[in-house]
């Protein structure tokens, strides 16, 4: 896979003008910072400062929806941590999946409809959420196995304490807006064990009933006796025990070359999920000033004749006060199986690791 730079197009500053900036003296500064994202092709952009989320036309500025989030809650301290685009194959605009930090109950996934201005699905997570990533917006046919074909549009949601869910987005019945669960009634999620897996049919028709939405706990720990996160190696072996309170997930990102998902933590090290499987395949060393992972990026050379493919990993902190210069780390992937089917992704399967990387 290869790309090119055809043209480079100025930002136009009739958006700019809109987006609000940090003000060095402001004391809330580190606790709310701006976050924002270019949606549809450069067509629209999305800025959010605390709980306020704008979404704008990309040429003219002009204001497309906005909301507060929290505000029908009197919530003050709700707070948007991630968006993420999910899109819709009827033109219109895309959906929007906002994850929220709130006071009140923990994490929220909010489906935003920038068109109408509205919440039209709220789904409570237990955990505060961290960090997001959409797996599949069920546009298109995945190479995934049986468990996860159920889900109609799948979120992957990292939370503050280092779990990882694979969400049911029920993308089809959140457009239909047959039923509006916002956040004064939000819908529930139902995890299923890992031994019913294979239920997940059953589970599925049990979740519209109840207007629930479905997940996979995928890097859950079976020791109920476990109050700590613990870092699993590939061979189900223990790598490192850190306290809850001082892990999330710092980076998600699908691999559709790979069918997989890494993960990111915010001690330094990440770890590559095989979603045809479900299975832990990698895990990576810890990294020694245990700075955040906070970007990956998928590289296959097109000349390369050896069964190679590369992720770059960066490690940065998010906040100037903290210490500890970024950088990046390629790590070498060697592939035993690489199929490549008319009209679909690059699919590979099974991994051999030859780590290298420096500073």
């Amino acid at each position: 896979m290869s790309f090119t730079i055809s043209k480079i197009t100025p930002f136009p500053q009739n958006t700019l003008q809109f987006i609000p900036q940090n003000d060095s003296n402001e004391v809330v500064q580190s606790a709310w910072p701006v976050l924002g994202g270019i949606l549809s092709e450069g067509k629209y952009v999305w800025h959010a400062k605390g709980s306020c989320l704008e979404v704008r036309n990309g040429k003219s500025g002009f204001k497309i929806g906005a909301w507060t989030f929290g505000c029908v809650l009197r919530d003050s301290n709700t707070k948007i941590v991630c968006v993420e685009e999910v899109d819709t194959s009827n033109g219109h605009l895309p959906l929007l999946a906002v994850g929220l930090d709130c006071s009140i109950s923990g994490g929220s996934i909010c489906i935003f409809d920038a068109g109408s201005s509205r919440v039209i699905r709220a789904i409570h997570v237990k955990e505060r959420i961290s960090n997001m990533n959409v797996v599949d917006s069920a546009l298109e046919v995945l190479n995934l196995p049986g468990s996860l074909r159920c889900f109609d549009g799948i979120l992957a949601v990292g939370t503050l304490g280092g779990d990882i869910l694979l969400i049911d987005i029920c993308r089809q019945i959140c457009m239909d807006q047959e039923q509006v669960r916002d956040e004064i009634s939000p819908c529930q999620i139902v995890i299923i064990p890992p031994h019913k897996v294979d239920k997940v049919e059953r589970y599925k028709e049990q979740c519209i009933k109840e207007g629930n939405h479905l997940a996979i706990h995928l890097n859950i720990v079976l020791d109920s006796k476990t109050e700590h996160f613990t870092l699993k190696g590939p061979q189900n072996e223990n790598k490192l025990f850190v306290n809850k309170e001082e892990v999330s997930v710092s980076k998600l990102y699908y691999c559709s070359q790979l069918t997989s998902l890494l993960v990111g933590f915010n001690f330094g090290a990440f770890q590559l999920w095989d979603l045809t499987t479900l299975s832990l395949i990698y895990t990576s060393p810890v990294c020694e000033d245990h700075l955040p992972i906070t970007q990956f990026a998928f590289l296959e050379p097109t000349d390369d004749p050896r069964a190679f493919c590369y992720v770059w990993v960066a490690y940065s902190n998010t906040e100037l006060y903290q210490g500890g210069f970024p950088f990046a780390v390629m790590y070498s992937f060697a592939m035993v199986l690489k199929n490549t089917m008319k009209g679909m992704d690059i699919c590979i399967k099974i991994f051999s690791f030859v780590l290298f990387g420096s500073k």
